[in-house]
């Protein structure tokens, strides 16, 4: 499981000092052995690792969890990367909803700020 999690933090970004640091809360944490391998997965000795496929990580019980977007992709760093792009795509979608309601919002103010002049008889410009 360790190889997984490292291989794929890894690749997604993470430095090798912050994947030391997520380890060391284990109880058998040796920094020297641990620091090695790190860099050893991250490729010090030529090989960059990735993380094991899927259906390995199911072979071996370190799925943790399979959803509906699982039977659609068979790695995990596709699954990462498919998960990013719709949460990025649902915060821009929230962020226009957000603009374009402030956007309603003001043009209410607005026509109200004109009803109230046309009826005191002041001129809007």
């Amino acid at each position: 499981m360790r190889f997984a999690m490292t291989s794929f933090l890894l690749n997604v970004g993470m430095s090798v000092d912050e994947i030391l640091n997520l380890f060391n809360i284990s109880p058998d944490f040796d920094a020297e052995k641990t620091l090695y391998q790190i860099e050893h997965i991250a490729g010090a000795t030529g090989n960059v690792y990735k993380p094991p496929a899927c259906d390995t990580m199911r072979t071996y019980g370190n799925c943790v969890g399979k959803d509906r977007l699982c039977e659609k992709i068979s790695h995990p760093l596709g699954y990462y990367e498919r998960k990013v792009f719709i949460k990025n795509k649902e915060k821009e979608q929230g962020e226009s909803e957000k603009q374009k309601g402030n956007e309603k919002d003001n043009g209410k103010e607005k026509g109200y700020e004109n009803e109230v002049k046309n009826k005191s008889g002041i001129s809007g410009e």
